[in-house]
């Protein structure tokens, strides 16, 4: 199910990640029908890459017995990205960010940290240093397109292999597709979002986080990710 990152602060699932993402205006006008293409604008998502396998995957990990979802995103957020983001982001940032749940198995919160970190990350991420933090188990950040995006979640070549660099880790990828197809118009929804369109937060609420929790126990059917929305403020 979506809902706001606030919603998962007193929810154990088995993992959380962040995927920081930006939006930009295109270079040159519309032209084609690309994905990137569909609005005027561009979005980008930052990727990790596992150092030992080189394979792509969000910034997380596991939830701690002590912690709750939210919490543990955020944890890890820091310690795989090494701290760049944590003059942007923080746990109020990611509360009020979208997240998507599936159950009490994982959780993702995509996070919106501007068009200027599309420069700034790769090089931070570089020369940074985590104090305390010796062993990084991400060895780059990478800024990959909405294209790019699709192609490692949904790849088209049979060759692809999950021990192969450059690809992205299972769990991750799964977890994804589920999204994606429960939800055609993903990307021109983070655009909205971004933007602040007031037509993203139209329509009932139809189911609540709460329900969700209560019910995560029970089976999904179809994708295993509910189309639901929310609202600002409600969880």
């Amino acid at each position: 199910m979506m809902t706001l990152g606030r919603c998962i602060d007193k929810i154990k699932t088995s993992r959380c990640g962040i995927i920081p993402y930006c939006i930009r205006p295109l270079e040159r006008p519309s032209i084609g029908r690309s994905l990137e293409r569909s609005s005027g604008y561009r979005l980008d998502f930052l990727v990790s890459k596992h150092r030992p396998s080189g394979q792509l995957g969000d910034f997380g990990g596991g939830v701690k017995k002590d912690e709750y979802a939210l919490h543990a995103g955020n944890r890890e957020f820091i310690e795989e990205s090494k701290g760049i983001f944590q003059e942007c982001v923080d746990i109020n940032t990611l509360s009020s960010s979208i997240c998507f749940i599936i159950e009490n198995d994982m959780a993702i919160i995509f996070v919106n940290v501007g068009p200027e970190w599309y420069d700034l990350a790769p090089q931070r991420f570089l020369n940074a240093k985590l104090e305390g933090k010796t062993n990084n188990e991400v060895s780059e950040v990478v800024w990959v397109s909405e294209s790019e995006l699709t192609e490692l979640v949904f790849p088209r070549s049979s060759g692809v292999h999950e021990s192969d660099s450059n690809v992205m880790w299972k769990r991750v990828k799964i977890f994804l597709q589920k999204i994606m197809r429960s939800r055609p118009g993903f990307y021109q929804f983070l655009k909205n979002k971004s933007m602040n369109d007031p037509l993203l937060w139209s329509g009932p609420l139809e189911r609540s986080v709460s329900e969700s929790v209560a019910l995560r126990g029970s089976p999904n059917r179809g994708s295993g990710v509910s189309s639901v929305t929310t609202v600002p403020g409600r969880c």
